[in-house]
């Protein structure tokens, strides 16, 4: 398999590994530990290829040579090259497509030397090889020294150029081509800088919590989360300050809302959508979960709960630190 599809099955493995891991996650099918293994997994599946990569591969044919790595195959004719220079160094600069690792890099890149040319080289490596062959330059080697001096050489022999030392200079249009690609690749940072901290900050501050009273049932809706519960199942429910929430297992959590599937010491797995700012919760007990919930403030939590227990006409549980006007209403 060339080196090229190795980093695209990778990519696509990462990205596969990542949405059926926030599917799952999301629906309640694994918990927190699996969901961060998973993730774990789709980073090694990303640079997993890089350890599998054969680097750039020369081979000299009667009228061209070939030069492959990732995200580069070049088939390159003799005639065509108007110069071949080496260095012992020199700026890479950014890549603008391909592969880029902390030493090898392949694909598209642009310097302030070169402009915009075809890397297949490796920077650990203090010998580089760069032909010019029309308005393109493709700068490479090998793994060692020695195998990019005989490639080098080779060269030499087959075409009709002289062999130079030193960087070749770029034209003003490709110094300008550079400054753009480099401005843009600024900006286009920046921006991504900022999109990331919005959406940090939306995920900080988003979430709502909503409850309704049907006919037949009650009805929670809040961020990454519904929940409807028929009167028929309830069997009793309870109004609190003294819960402990517990761990999520999936849902939401940030300082204004607490969503989705939670696990605490009183009731195992259960179903939770609370603000963070209200003390008081209703707590619902059915024959098969349990559901905790409030609302925007004290008094509205407070005032629905009354509304509930009116709604079930059967036994309620009310905790003794929190007077229930329901409560009281029955014992006058």
């Amino acid at each position: 398999m060339k080196d090229s599809y190795k980093f695209l099955t990778g990519f696509i493995m990462t990205i596969a590994l990542i949405v059926v891991d926030l599917i799952l996650f999301l629906g309640d099918l694994i918990g927190t530990p699996m969901f961060v293994i998973i993730i774990l997994m789709a980073i090694v599946a990303s640079v997993l290829p890089v350890a599998f990569f054969k680097g750039t591969h020369v081979e000299f044919t009667d009228g061209s040579i070939r030069i492959t790595a990732p995200f580069v195959d070049l088939d390159v004719p003799y005639e065509s090259i108007t110069s071949v220079t080496s260095a012992t160094s020199m700026d890479y600069g950014l890549r603008t497509f391909g592969y880029g690792g902390l030493r090898y890099g392949s694909g598209e890149f642009t310097s302030g030397s070169l402009g915009p040319y075809i890397r297949a080289a490796d920077s650990g490596v203090p010998l580089v090889i760069m032909i010019r062959t029309g308005k393109r330059t493709i700068a490479f080697n090998l793994k060692t020294v020695g195998d990019t001096e005989k490639v080098l050489e080779e060269l030499g022999s087959r075409t009709s150029c002289a062999v130079t030392t030193g960087l070749p200079q770029s034209t003003p249009e490709e110094r300008r081509s550079f400054r753009r690609r480099k401005n843009i690749a600024v900006a286009f940072s920046a921006i991504m800088v900022v999109i990331v901290l919005m959406i940090v900050a939306w995920a900080m501050t988003v979430g709502n919590v909503t409850a309704t009273l049907d006919e037949d049932e009650l009805s929670i809706d809040a961020t990454m989360m519904h929940e409807s519960v028929s009167y028929d199942e309830i069997t009793y429910v309870e109004l609190r300050t003294d819960v402990e929430y517990g761990d999520r297992i999936g849902g939401l959590g940030n300082g204004k809302v607490l969503t989705g599937n939670f696990r605490n010491d009183e009731f195992g797995k259960y179903r939770l959508a609370v603000w963070r700012a209200v003390e008081e919760c209703i707590v619902v007990h059915t024959t098969g979960k349990t559901v905790v919930f409030n609302l925007e403030d004290g008094e509205t939590t407070r005032m629905f709960y009354n509304d509930l227990s009116d709604r079930l006409n059967g036994p309620s549980i009310v905790s003794s630190q929190i007077p229930s006007l329901y409560h009281l209403s029955n014992t006058i």
